[in-house]
């Protein structure tokens, strides 16, 4: 994987979660959503439009602007696996189908 090219903005906060998410809605094929937010990340969709068939996979807080950088390099290593969902929500365009190994790889870096 290769590192991408971006600015190095992040919002106000000087610490994020970059996250990983498993989305398993009723009667359709599970998949991820991979964010960050500055918020704990229960916090994040405790009061959503994400209904309630989310589980966090696993989560690492750092500074902001690594988790800029880190989420930007993780979309981009899986874009060929992005997915769209039917129900949109906040963050619906971070989402992926991944496969198993790809999902335990995603944990490793964010332990």
């Amino acid at each position: 994987m290769s590192m991408l090219k971006l600015s190095r903005s992040s919002d106000a906060q000087p610490f994020q979660s970059v996250y990983l998410i498993r989305i398993s809605p009723k009667g359709e094929e599970s998949f991820y959503k991979i964010g960050r937010t500055e918020q704990d990340v229960f916090q994040r969709f405790l009061y959503t439009d994400i209904p309630s068939w989310v589980r966090v996979s696993e989560s690492k807080l750092m500074k902001a602007e690594d988790a800029v950088l880190l989420e930007s390099t993780l979309h981009g290593a899986f874009r060929k696996q992005r997915c769209i969902p039917k129900i949109r929500f906040g963050g619906w365009t971070e989402c992926f189908f991944l496969k198993p190994e790809d999902v335990e790889w995603v944990k490793n870096v964010l332990v």
